[in-house]
């Protein structure tokens, strides 16, 4: 690896730190495709398992007194845990390419007619059928790319919540799952000590930038927030289009 890769694989980690920080996702979106180009996609989706786990762990402790909104998404991670399970099983049969345009036609629609569909009333059936539905296509996206937070991460966005209760439900569904993927890793024989010292090679600069993220999101409001999310997730959606149109040998 060059002195010019090198750069830009440690920048790439540094961005999904720093967007992990402000938003509660963006990890694996950024991280694991420049880390799949020198490990290859399987590897890079197992070595990112681990600072998915720990960087999911210390937004949970900042935001621990917002617990209560675990009453919201407990069905949406019950079905997550049993997508993941699902994915790790498709993790050699499945076009990652193909994946990260189904993740980017879901976004787009959640940002398109979110507001439309899911309505003004949280406890609608509507409402309580999608989030389920999300948190298992959003495990299934995680357990065979490690890249799942856009989908569900739209429906939170459409319920408006609070920038603390957003970051805290997402560190909360995706520690759960990511619990599932690291559990079902380990029992199919996954890790092993040079996968654990990459992993924390690369977790080192995703944390620097993870503590600045954190600081800049306590100062922005709800509506700057908000703007800050819907912005993120259409970007989202653009670097999966790229990304699987450029796998798929189309650009």
């Amino acid at each position: 690896m060059s002195f010019v890769e090198l750069l830009l694989l440690v920048g790439a980690l540094m961005l999904a730190g720093l967007a992990k920080g402000v938003t509660g996702m963006g990890l694996p979106l950024f991280a694991t495709p420049i880390l799949a180009t020198v490990l290859g996609a399987r590897t890079a989706v197992v070595v990112m398992s681990i600072p998915i786990f720990v960087t999911n762990l210390l937004l949970l402790i900042e935001g621990r007194d917002a617990f209560p909104v675990l009453r919201t998404i407990w069905p949406i991670a019950l079905a997550g845990a049993a997508g993941v399970l699902v994915g790790l099983n498709l993790l050699v049969r499945i076009d990652p390419n193909v994946l990260s345009l189904v993740i980017a036609a879901l976004v787009l629609l959640v940002l398109a007619r979110g507001d439309r569909i899911l309505g003004d009333d949280p406890a609608a059936l509507r409402v309580r059928v999608l989030g389920p539905v999300l948190g298992g296509i959003s495990g299934v996206l995680m357990g065979t790319t490690s890249i799942a937070s856009p989908a569900v991460a739209g429906y939170f966005h459409a319920l408006r919540l609070a920038p603390r209760d957003f970051v805290v439900a997402l560190a909360l569904l995706f520690q759960i799952l990511g619990t599932v993927q690291v559990l079902g890793l380990w029992r199919l024989g996954e890790y092993d000590s040079e996968i654990v010292r990459i992993a924390l090679l690369a977790l080192a600069p995703m944390l620097v930038t993870l503590a600045v993220g954190m600081r800049l999101r306590r100062r922005l409001d709800s509506a700057i927030f908000r703007r800050v999310i819907s912005g993120f997730l259409a970007l989202s959606a653009i670097v999966l289009v790229w990304q699987g149109l450029r796998g798929l040998g189309i650009l």
